[in-house]
């Protein structure tokens, strides 16, 4: 992202349903992260709602702690490449077993820098299924349905103008 991860806020809401975390990028990226209650062995909270905000690399480091962070990890990554006529080509049909759901009413073009796209990726390689969505002015919304190990399903989301 065009911004330094130690600059960012994530923005969080505790509610009786769960908890949403919500990190911008300079209004061009949003990412969503929301956990259910069911997903702690434990979950009070005494008001309807609470929100606050914190630097997101200090909490990140704070969860690492207590494992599953990868320190030192190759970084994600994606390529996409067609030469043209004569090389490969994969196009997924809306009749395809892989697609539940299609929807398209016109054709759309759009194109997103690659920096606002990657931070999706990690999500993308774990979730169970994907929906995108696009509309008329370009804004593109993922959305990834995970598993947990403990076999929750959590929700993520990510849009991009």
């Amino acid at each position: 992202m065009a911004m330094s991860t130690s600059a960012m806020q994530a923005n969080v809401v505790l509610s009786p349903s769960g908890i949403k975390v919500t990190v911008e990028n300079v209004k061009c990226a949003q990412a969503n992260a929301f956990i259910e209650t069911d997903l702690f062995q434990e979950y009070e909270i005494e008001e309807e709602m609470v929100i606050f905000k914190l630097n997101l690399t200090s909490w990140i480091e704070c969860l690492n702690i207590f494992g599953g962070g990868s320190a030192g990890a190759a970084s994600p990554s994606l390529k996409m490449v067609y030469r043209g006529h004569g090389y490969p080509l994969t196009e997924i049909s809306m009749e395809s077993e892989l697609v539940e759901h299609f929807e398209c009413k016109q054709t759309l073009k759009q194109r997103y820098r690659m920096s606002l796209i990657k931070p999706s990726i990690k999500p993308l390689t774990a979730a169970l299924k994907v929906s995108v969505r696009m509309d008329a002015r370009g804004f593109l919304c993922l959305q990834f349905m995970i598993r947990t190990e403990s076999h929750h399903i959590c929700f993520i989301e990510y849009f991009i103008a």
